[in-house]
């Protein structure tokens, strides 16, 4: 295509939704038998996006239904009201700037508030749950035991390395851009309002489950909200147990 259009590579792979909409189309219409290259190119990108939807929104109908109990009675309804503000959002990316909105969701929706999430996924099953733990919760499942390679990536290496990539990231970000238009600062402040939005579920839930938790201090808040479950409830029993043998007469 460079030596067709006359343009260096940089020119012509450009990246974003152009080169999937632009870029690849150009370049399939000048294979033999376009047509039936450009139908499986577009019927590829129909079922990647379908699968994409379908993952997504399946997460979110569990998460919700589980939450609230009558979505899950009323399912077929509470999935036509997901699907409906799914196509009146997706509405806007079908105007003639579509394309811009489409390049500010990808920038901001999926960046820095997935690398977020894990970071802190992978602080809280490697240290507070426990890598032994999980060790053990893998083995009852597929017969044995990660190895020493597996723990140390999931309690340093995949910690450390995630922290650098957000804190490189956030040191040099620039002003977002699409090809030749500098996005204005109210754009580039609507895009981290996004990527916040579910980077916030973490610090806010865990304020309000401490503020919420029964205990005579802070710390001994932040210490039951921290402790696995089970093995809240083995010290529970132990304290049943201790207390019932204190109460048998001897």
């Amino acid at each position: 295509m460079a030596h067709k259009t006359k343009q260096p590579i940089d020119k012509v792979a450009t990246e974003g939704p152009g080169l999937v909409f632009v870029v690849y189309p150009e370049a399939i219409s000048t294979l033999p038998g376009s047509t039936f290259w450009s139908l499986i190119f577009f019927l590829m990108l129909i079922t990647l996006g379908l699968d994409s939807s379908f993952g997504g929104s399946e997460a979110i109908i569990t998460a919700l239904s589980d939450e609230f109990p009558i979505l899950k009675k009323k399912r077929e309804f509470f999935v036509a009201a997901l699907f409906s503000v799914y196509f009146v959002v997706g509405l806007a990316s079908c105007t003639y700037g579509g394309s811009f909105i489409v390049s500010l969701m990808d920038k901001y929706a999926a960046g820095y508030s997935i690398l977020v999430a894990v970071f802190f996924e992978a602080l809280v099953v490697s240290w507070l749950y426990g890598v032994n733990r999980f060790s053990e919760d893998i083995k009852a499942m597929v017969g044995f035991r990660p190895g020493f390679y597996w723990r140390f990536c999931w309690m340093f290496a995949s910690p450390i390395f995630l922290l650098f990539i957000i804190c490189v990231g956030l040191a040099f970000n620039e002003p977002f851009k699409y090809e030749d238009y500098v996005y204005p600062t109210w754009a580039n402040a609507i895009g981290w309002t996004m990527a916040a939005s579910s980077i916030a579920c973490i610090p806010c839930m865990a304020v309000w489950k401490v503020a919420t938790t029964p205990g005579s201090s802070l710390l001994n808040r932040i210490r039951a909200n921290i402790i696995p479950w089970r093995d809240q409830i083995v010290a529970r029993s132990d304290d049943i147990t201790m207390n019932g043998s204190r109460a048998d007469p001897v």
